[in-house]
């Protein structure tokens, strides 16, 4: 209650857990009777070491928050009162009297334990909390990010197995009708229309102002932000087909999966290999779906376009409906497996036509290169609109509080209360222009300055800040390479 932090109170605890097994198997194997004596001064020392595994776990957070090197003190108090208890009460190990003895042993035993898993366990587990590979976290693991992702991963291996045993079933004893093709691709759709839709802690949003209805083959290209991305275009339509990458296709989990939905390897359009087997798909009225990019995107920005999926439109004669994907990489970015809360939007654009591509092209020697650099340029410009549209500061008051977290004295609920009450500064942060430099200040922790600077990515954020705020701003603001700040 005291850490308001369920996560920071069972790390605290273990310490005292694993002491305890600890101390009672030393004494077990040395032969000492767990009398009345002994527990009364084995729980003085399990206090005592309830005591210093909360002192260090403080230690933990003022480090995090601060970003001084602060712990070495804790643990230096903690020796110090260690000894004091080792020479007040443990020197009775030189004691004759057998009683008396037994108290020292004891008191050596315990203390000894307490002090080491004191010292070892809460900061492995803190770290583990709130850095990754040496760096620290932008959104700290939590009990409930971390049973977002299992749920998230548990529906994939569940949705993934069926897909495999309804494939075999249908497909390979049933055969490879069309019926059964589209019996199959119709379950493929539903698990992952389902699965967009209730992301644990994600409101999802589709937009089809263009009416797309999909019912006539073409080529379906869309910026990539996470592995979230193709559960979002295949929930689409039932006439999805994909391109994917050659280590999906070998890749054992997804084998079975993506040869019984006639998934394809980008690397085949290079050879030709695939263009056949397209052809039959296209005139049973699929679409084919390739994420030009070829890898997701560190930022959530749009990336070079690589030119397969539209030479293979034009290869086709296949029109081009391109599709905008938003928020999927700050719920599920590339670095970090661990989804957090937050907004995801699907727009479906206005379909490109043949003819249209082919103005495009015209005139120029690589025609298809033109036709991926106009296609580029339409969805940069669209998913900039996009953003202006959605990235208000509400949008990011979950990120900026996930920064508070584990950072102590009650920082993150003052946090959350100050960003409530002001609507995340959306007054504030409306009124910024986009480009340019601003000068804030800032009267609460550094959570507007850091809402301002999420918001406005491309504004320097000279940030006017007490002591105490540009501490924390500092050891948080090496995250946001645009802050500056004014102490």
């Amino acid at each position: 209650m005291s850490f308001r932090s369920a996560e920071l109170a069972v790390m605290a605890f273990i310490p005292l857990a694993v002491s305890w097994i600890w101390i009672l198997g030393i004494m077990g194997i040395s032969g000492m009777d767990f009398n009345i004596i002994n527990i009364i001064l084995a729980t003085f020392i399990f206090g005592m070491g309830d005591d210093y595994t909360i002192f260090i776990t403080e230690g933990c957070m003022a480090e995090y928050r601060t970003g001084r090197s602060v712990l070495t003190t804790f643990k230096n108090t903690v020796l110090l009162s260690a000894l004091l208890i080792f020479i007040g009460i443990g020197v009775l190990v030189f004691a004759r009297h057998p009683s008396l003895n037994q108290l020292g042993l004891v008191t050596v035993i315990g203390m000894f334990c307490v002090v080491v898993m004191a010292f070892i366990i809460p900061p492995f587990f803190f770290r583990l909390l709130t850095e990754k590979g040496g760096e620290k976290r932008d959104c700290p693991l939590t009990f409930g990010n971390m049973g977002k992702t299992l749920f998230c991963m548990s529906y994939m291996v569940a949705g993934t197995t069926f897909l495999a045993v309804e494939g075999f079933f249908l497909l390979t004893i049933g055969g490879r009708s069309a019926r059964h093709r589209a019996i199959y691709h119709r379950s493929i759709r539903r698990l992952s229309e389902f699965a967009v839709r209730h992301l644990p802690g994600v409101d999802y949003h589709l937009e089809n102002r263009a009416g797309e209805d999909f019912s006539s083959g073409a080529v379906i290209v869309a910026n990539h932000q996470s592995h979230l991305d193709l559960m979002a275009l295949l929930s689409l339509s039932d006439k999805i087909i994909v391109l994917t990458n050659r280590w999906v296709q070998n890749f054992p989990f997804y084998a079975a999966v993506v040869r019984y939905a006639d998934f394809l390897p980008v690397e085949g359009l290079a050879s030709g290999k695939s263009i056949p087997k397209l052809r039959k798909l296209i005139s049973e009225g699929y679409s084919i779906a390739v994420f030009p990019e070829g890898t997701r995107s560190a930022d959530g920005s749009v990336g070079r376009f690589h030119e397969g999926a539209f030479m293979l439109s034009g290869t086709l004669g296949l029109d081009i409906i391109p599709v905008l994907l938003h928020g999927f990489s700050d719920v599920l970015p590339k670095r970090d497996l661990l989804m957090r809360r937050g907004n995801v939007d699907v727009e479906v654009l206005e379909r490109i036509t043949v003819i249209e591509a082919e103005r495009m092209a015209a005139g120029r020697i690589n025609g298809t290169l033109a036709v991926s650099q106009s296609v580029r340029r339409r969805m940069v410009q669209a998913l900039d609109e996009m953003s202006l549209r959605l990235r208000d500061a509400a949008y990011f008051r979950d990120r900026v509080l996930s920064l508070y977290l584990y950072k102590g004295e009650g920082l993150y609920a003052k946090v959350r209360k100050h960003m409530d009450e002001s609507r995340c500064f959306s007054d504030v942060v409306d009124a910024l222009p986009y480009r340019g430099e601003v000068k804030l200040t800032d009267d609460g922790w550094g959570e507007l300055t850091l809402t301002a600077a999420l918001a406005r990515p491309d504004v320097t954020i000279i940030s006017v800040c007490g002591k105490e705020t540009s501490e924390i701003l500092r050891n948080i603001a090496g995250l946001m390479p645009n802050i500056v700040i004014e102490a």
